[in-house]
């Protein structure tokens, strides 16, 4: 989830974690950056896309310890959501993934889950209320779909993920 992604770089390797932020969000790279050093290889890498601007890069050493989190969301190559992410998602996670792939409206907040489809977008949204009673509705933008976090929500969603976002963040939370 978010802008995060686990990939197997050759075949029959072990995955590796991959991480992409605008330089603007220079705060939170070096952020993650500090949470999963142990298992980085170096220092986040400054890149220049095309049209100039630029974004920064980190990856993972190539471990057999993220092959439970590379075979949840990975199937035939492809990332998808199952009914056992459940069983992974907590008050942590959804905060960054929130920061990650989140946006305020005046009374609700949007995770920005366009690269699922509306199956997976309904195991989300059933996920989200079964284990932190957060209500959701799917909402269509353009030929895709995301998930609301409902007016009615924000405070049990703001109590959850507050603790675990940084300042640099706390306006995607109206704080």
């Amino acid at each position: 989830m978010g802008d995060a992604n686990i990939r197997r770089p050759w075949k029959n390797g072990n995955p590796q974690l991959q991480y992409n932020q605008g330089f603007v969000n220079l705060n939170y790279i070096l952020h993650i950056y500090q949470i999963l050093s142990p298992i980085l290889p170096h220092l986040p890498s400054l890149i220049q896309q095309r049209d100039l601007s630029l974004y920064l890069h980190i990856h993972s050493r190539c471990l057999s310890c993220l092959n439970p989190l590379y075979n949840l969301f990975i199937k035939n190559g492809i990332k998808t959501i199952s009914p056992s992410l459940i069983d992974w998602i907590t008050p942590v996670s959804l905060a960054y993934w929130s920061m990650d792939d989140g946006s305020r409206t005046p009374e609700g907040f949007y995770l920005n889950t366009h690269s699922f489809s509306y199956e997976e977008q309904i195991i989300l949204k059933d996920i989200l209320f079964t284990k932190f009673n957060i209500l959701c509705n799917i909402h269509k933008h353009k030929n895709k779909y995301k998930l609301y976090i409902r007016a009615k929500s924000m405070d049990i969603f703001k109590q959850l993920v507050k603790p675990y976002y940084i300042s640099h963040f706390y306006y995607k939370l109206n704080i």
